[in-house]
């Protein structure tokens, strides 16, 4: 192999890897605009989930102040519409419902809660209340025993709460 050989094929190299260069960025620049779009998308979705919440939080907090129970249950079913999964909505709701006597809408709507925020010891707590008030006593101590299960802090919650001593 002559220099001139060894010349040309070093050329022959280089041009193969300037080739697979400027092909790897082409490749790269379209999966960067990609992964830019993927992120808009993102950010366009995680402000529709957060002015969906902070809606509800609002209907929420509003809930509160208001004293008639069928116009509270219409506020808090409007913030559920809003944000299905809002924290506290179905507890609220819950407890609207036990405001107006209807213990098996309250259970629901608790179990609802548990449902959505499984790990939240409040939402067995509440669905333990509904079902203490409706006689079911052995419902009533498997939401506490989940409660307890979730959040080993619900253990001195449970102690600490008179509605459920001597169960």
């Amino acid at each position: 192999m002559t220099v001139n050989d060894t010349l040309v094929a070093f050329a022959l190299i280089v041009a193969i890897v300037t080739l697979l260069v400027a092909l790897l960025a082409y490749w790269e620049f379209g999966r960067i605009r990609q992964l830019r779009e993927e992120l808009e998308a993102f950010q366009a979705d995680l402000r529709q989930r957060f002015f969906r919440s902070q809606k509800a939080q609002q209907r929420i907090i509003a809930s509160y102040g208001v004293a008639d129970p069928a116009q509270k249950i219409a506020l808090l079913q409007s913030a559920i519409d809003a944000d299905p999964d809002s924290f506290n909505a179905y507890n609220a709701l819950g407890y609207a419902h036990l405001a107006q006597r209807d213990a098996h809408s309250a259970a629901a709507a608790f179990k609802e809660a548990t449902i959505r925020h499984p790990d939240a010891k409040e939402g067995y707590f509440d669905l333990a209340e509904a079902y203490r008030q409706l006689g079911r006593i052995d419902l009533c101590k498997a939401a506490l025993e989940q409660a307890c299960k979730r959040d080993p802090t619900a253990k001195d919650d449970l102690l600490a709460d008179s509605r459920f001593q001597g169960l």
